[in-house]
């Protein structure tokens, strides 16, 4: 997002409510102020119209193509866990921002943290396509073993082939410790 296209965090606070708890989003009441007049209607009648239809009710929260929550912002495209952080911290975030426990629509400012794309990276779901329901663990058929391996760093480090899936399983586990991924990465449902 373009810096040119952020909204003020001022603004944000002054056009929506957060309760950091739930990190749900509302529309909050508008004055006049924000509405022009025009030959139909004075920027009153403009502001009760929207009131009416609008305040206290959920803000942001239509489906983004990416699983996120998002709406506009006095037409600037906002997603939602990206406003939830701005408005709790007085800044947006400077960096991407994950979702600990993987769920895109989950915008507790508790399940918010910052982070790049490598470290957002580390905090992965299981990929569909895993036919071991392990991260990082295949089936070598042509030698009847299980294959750990980890990508850190831009490059793939083998951790060995193994009689067990449990033992690939362990291989990978403390991979993931010593390489920092997070505690979730690799986790079966999101």
């Amino acid at each position: 997002m373009s810096p040119k296209n952020i909204v003020p965090v001022a603004t944000l606070r002054e056009l929506l409510a957060l309760d950091s708890d739930s990190g749900a989003l509302t529309w909050g009441h508008r004055e006049k102020t924000w509405f022009q007049a025009t030959s139909n209607r004075t920027a009153a009648h403009a502001a009760n119209n929207w009131n009416s239809r609008h305040a206290g009710k959920p803000a942001l929260c239509g489906p983004h193509i990416n699983g996120y929550l998002s709406g506009h912002v006095l037409g600037v495209p906002c997603l939602a866990h990206r406003v939830v952080w701005a408005m709790h911290f007085g800044a947006w975030p400077e960096s991407g921002i994950d979702h600990i426990n993987g769920r895109k629509t989950d915008n507790r400012i508790t399940n918010l943290r910052l982070a790049d794309h490598i470290v957002n990276a580390r905090n992965m779901k299981l990929m569909s396509t895993s036919r071991t329901g392990v991260t990082g663990v295949s089936f070598d058929s042509a030698r009847g073993k299980f294959y750990a391996s980890i990508r850190f760093e831009g490059k793939t480090k083998h951790l060995g082939r193994f009689d067990r899936l449990e033992d690939a399983a362990a291989a990978r586990s403390a991979a993931n410790d010593r390489c920092g991924f997070h505690k979730n990465h690799g986790r079966n449902t999101a």
